[in-house]
């Protein structure tokens, strides 16, 4: 099961998502201010909604949709931008 680990001023947030289903991310995520292109991607997908309460965090700031191996991560054009972080041996693909 994926795991993302959001590190921000404060504690750490975890979030777990099954194969098959996505988070939204930020300070007050709303589904329906989505780009349509990712909504389009995320449709009947079980989204989890993540609250992010840092100033430093966008309204809706990072999409992640998880599959059987990989991840989609979209940074929802947040002022500070995301950063990726891997453990030792992980691979990613960036596009």
């Amino acid at each position: 099961m994926p795991l993302l680990m959001l590190r921000l001023p404060g504690e750490p947030i975890s979030v777990e998502l099954s194969p098959g289903s996505a988070a939204l991310i930020g300070r007050a995520p709303n589904p329906r201010q989505l780009p349509a292109s990712i909504a389009a991607a995320l449709k009947g997908v079980p989204l989890r909604l993540v609250v992010v309460p840092a100033e430093q965090v966008s309204g809706n700031h990072l999409a992640v949709l998880a599959g059987q191996t990989d991840a989609l991560l979209w940074d929802l054009g947040s002022r500070n931008g995301s950063a990726l972080s891997l453990k030792a041996a992980q691979t990613v693909t960036l596009a």
